[in-house]
């Protein structure tokens, strides 16, 4: 049978669609990830849409046909046609009309069985048609896994894993995460500071998660070296405050948990595995910097990742 019509994505999110015959369509959205409007070839905008908080429409105004991923559509949500079942959201349907999934969620009673995003429409979303992973060793096993295999992004994911929140964004980005890093292994895809980057950025911004670290400097920062949450780092005049390196992302991070000591140790007799592909064998080293620091002014992000390198393990190319 022949495609109808295809459609174009850029790092897991609907950007666009052409019908046969070489007509195409790109999306404009917002920052929910809904299709405000649609445009032609020649950036004409042909169709405009507004939305009520869950999802139905509010006014629709142009020329043109609609296209079937509307309403927070980027990320998948697709329109049926259908009373009581409006959208599909991959794991299950979802109804505009109730503002509430019409079935249980599949990660029920670990969540609620049909609320959709913990009453909150226009602050986050749920890609997955499940109301996301709560933090958990369980539901955070995976990363534990890799990380016990040398991978020292998976041993920082671990732990943000379990401390970044129970929300309905922060469990909706965990499972995306998880879902993302999954699907790279069983492709034999290498995992990589940047794959690692993108997937975090889609993630975020799918889920409608942030937080201040949350941004590209200190996810790559995290990448390649391994945290030590137990550890301790000097600030204030001449360093006369000690405080422990889990303080730092308690405090800068905003996680609602304190990061917990890590007890993450090298594989027996293997390396670390950096995000870099480096070739050569690799070793860990401790990175001590030898001044203090003084909180004040400077850019908090700066400044954190300035303090992170103090609480560091980095890995040492052997040739």
């Amino acid at each position: 049978m022949a495609l109808s019509k295809r459609y174009y994505t850029l790092n897991g999110q609907l950007v666009g669609e052409r019908a046969t015959g070489g007509v195409r369509t790109d999306y404009l959205v917002d920052a929910l990830g809904s299709v405000v409007g649609t445009s032609n070839k020649d950036n004409t905008v042909n169709r405009r849409y507004q939305y009520k908080p869950y999802g139905a429409r509010l006014s629709a105004s142009g020329a043109g046909s609609d296209p079937r991923f509307q309403w927070v559509g980027v990320p998948g949500y697709r329109t049926t046609d259908r009373s009581h079942s409006t959208h599909y959201v991959r794991a299950r349907h979802y109804s505009q009309e109730e503002g509430r999934w019409t079935t249980v969620d599949p990660l029920w009673p670990d969540v609620y069985a049909y609320t959709y995003c913990d009453v909150r429409p226009t602050a986050c979303i749920d890609p997955t048609g499940q109301d996301g992973i709560p933090p958990s060793p369980k539901n955070c096993s995976y990363y534990k896994e890799l990380c016990d295999k040398g991978y020292i992004l998976a041993c920082n994911s671990y732990y943000a894993c379990l401390n970044s929140g129970n929300s309905a964004a922060a469990n909706c980005a965990r499972q995306c995460l998880l879902e993302r890093l999954q699907a790279r292994v069983k492709k034999h895809i290498p995992l990589t500071c940047q794959s690692w980057i993108i997937d975090h950025n889609v993630c975020f911004a799918r889920c409608g998660y942030s937080n201040p670290c949350t941004n590209d400097e200190t996810l790559g920062l995290l990448c390649d070296n391994l945290f030590k949450p137990g550890g301790e780092v000097r600030i204030g005049p001449l360093g006369s405050w000690k405080v422990r390196c889990s303080w730092l992302l308690e405090h800068f991070c905003s996680w609602p948990t304190p990061y917990p000591n890590s007890g993450i140790e090298p594989p027996p007799g293997k390396p670390w595995k950096p995000g870099d592909e480096s070739k050569g064998r690799l070793k860990p080293k401790v990175e001590m910097c030898p001044f203090h620091h003084t909180l004040g002014p400077s850019d908090p992000i700066s400044l954190l990742n300035e303090l992170l390198w103090e609480c560091l393990i980095t890995t040492e190319l052997v040739q």
